[in-house]
């Protein structure tokens, strides 16, 4: 049995899709989409924030340039052609880290109790603003950069922050920013995600065993102590009765052995 509201069943399951959205949006290259002519030929590729797919390389057999149809990643964090796009990549990811993380959290609490509290759940969703706020400003920042050397090869001279030139928008920066929505509603819905009674009840089921311990403890010494006085009590009569029989048996032996003469 769960916690979890109707709507809280709704919120772990859009935080788990918004994560996997924000997820494969930042791992997967498809922000940018443009054209390469080489050697006569148009190629399309494609630019993430720190990878990319279809690059051209230096064929040291041929002579030429030629384009190695992979994705691949830059060698290091400095090869990242533009100083936004650095920034970027380091503001999604912390927003996908910290949305993986929830998510992780919050999965168990629709199978099992008392893992969520109201004050934790509205906790959970604060933090999930932060992860979408985090993902948005990367996905703003990330435009910044299309003045590079890389894009405008792609792009065209045109293109400058902002401004797209002859690339258009891939489908995994709109599923990033998707994620980012996504994310941000899962904070609102945080606030009635879990039933407010549970909390009151456990407290109270907490201070009624309290109270039912205390009571049989109570219970249990006033017993102890009325068999105590019962028992003394007890012992106190039988032994009056068996000094006042005792006297009366001594009162019948003087009668007898001393009796009245006439006078």
């Amino acid at each position: 049995m769960s916690d979890l509201t109707a709507a809280g069943f709704a919120w772990v399951f859009l935080s788990v899709v918004s994560t996997i959205c924000i997820a494969v949006g930042f791992y997967l290259p498809y922000w940018l989409v443009g054209t390469i002519s080489l050697n006569g030929k148009r190629n399309i590729v494609y630019f993430g924030a720190f990878r990319r797919c279809n690059y051209p390389v230096f064929d040291q057999i041929l002579k030429h340039f030629r384009i190695e149809n992979r994705c691949g990643r830059y060698a290091t964090f400095a090869d990242i052609p533009s100083i936004y796009w650095q920034i970027a990549t380091v503001s999604i990811g912390f927003g996908c880290a910290l949305s993986l993380v929830l998510s992780f959290l919050l999965i168990p609490s629709c199978c099992f109790k008392h893992i969520l509290s109201r004050n934790s759940a509205i906790l959970v969703g604060l933090l999930q603003v932060v992860a979408a706020i985090a993902v948005s400003s990367g996905c703003v920042i990330y435009p910044l950069g299309w003045d590079n050397r890389e894009v405008r090869d792609a792009c065209g001279s045109r293109s400058n922050p902002y401004v797209l030139g002859e690339c258009q928008l891939g489908w995994a920066y709109a599923c990033m920013l998707s994620g980012a929505a996504l994310t941000l509603l899962c904070g609102v819905l945080s606030i009635c995600s879990v039933k407010e009674a549970n909390y009151y009840t456990r407290h109270d089921h907490i201070e009624n065993n309290y109270d039912r311990d205390d009571y049989n403890t109570r219970c249990s010494s006033h017993f102890r102590s009325n068999s105590f006085i019962d028992s003394r009590t007890l012992v106190e009569h039988k032994n009056g009765r068996n000094s006042d029989s005792g006297s009366h048996k001594w009162q019948i032996t003087l009668n007898s052995r001393y009796k009245a003469e006439p006078v």
